[in-house]
């Protein structure tokens, strides 16, 4: 995940350095174009275009032939941080560089804020409607989750800065910030955790999954449809 987020910030940042806003929002459609056609028209020897099932779709293909042995260590033929469902996240990463640019336009910030929501509000619907050719999922990294999340996050960004920098309500979210600033450390955290789980015998490392099943069917289930959460 780290090296992916590494690849979409050069790429991203490489594109905003070097191009002006038109040639941001055409490369930024350009990748979203690409993926699809990839995605929809490339036959995989078999298995024919268009298909989106684990076994059937270009970017398992591709990572099987490319990476081979050196894939996802749970999946072994595939990976959920694979080539080409790259070029849909450097996409993702120049969304956030549109959201940069109507921050720092020289508006009051409820105007700045409300171009944002309504941004991400059209991101949204933008999302489900490309959900009915190519289903929001977030292991292909498909193009409607690609708009949809970015739209849910121009929305959310919106949402708070309204509520810490519009109205001043600083002190309540001081945990979240301590959680921004040191962001590279609570993953640590989160992956030591799941070791020591591991080793306890409470998480799929191994041994009873009892907690592990629990808090993913009861706090993780009910947030979205099975299909869009692990289908590939």
């Amino acid at each position: 995940m780290l090296q992916r987020i590494a690849i979409c910030y050069l790429v991203a940042s490489s594109i905003f350095l070097f191009t002006r806003l038109r040639g941001q929002i055409c490369w930024l459609a350009g990748l979203l174009v690409a993926y699809w056609m990839l995605m929809t028209l490339v036959p995989v020897p078999g298995y024919g275009p268009g298909r989106l099932d684990v076994e059937g779709n270009f970017a398992h293909y591709v990572d099987q032939m490319v990476l081979g042995s050196h894939n996802y260590r749970h999946t072994k033929t595939w990976d959920p941080e694979g080539i080409v469902s790259t070029i849909p996240s450097v996409a993702t990463a120049l969304l956030g560089v549109m959201a940069g640019h109507l921050l720092g336009l020289r508006r009051s910030l409820a105007e700045r804020l409300k171009w944002l929501f309504l941004a991400g509000a059209v991101l949204l619907s933008a999302g489900w409607i490309c959900a009915l050719w190519m289903p929001i999922n977030k292991k292909l990294w498909t193009d409607s989750f690609c708009l949809f999340m970015a739209g849910l996050d121009f929305v959310v960004y919106a949402g708070f800065a309204w509520v810490i920098d519009g109205l001043g309500w600083r002190k309540p979210v001081k945990p979240l910030v301590i959680l921004g600033m040191n962001a590279i450390a609570i993953y640590l955290v989160s992956e030591f955790a799941a070791e020591i789980l591991g080793a306890f015998r409470w998480s799929s490392a191994g041994g009873p999954v009892w907690l592990q099943q629990y808090l993913y069917r009861s706090l993780f289930v009910p947030l979205g449809s099975p299909s869009a959460a692990h289908g590939r």
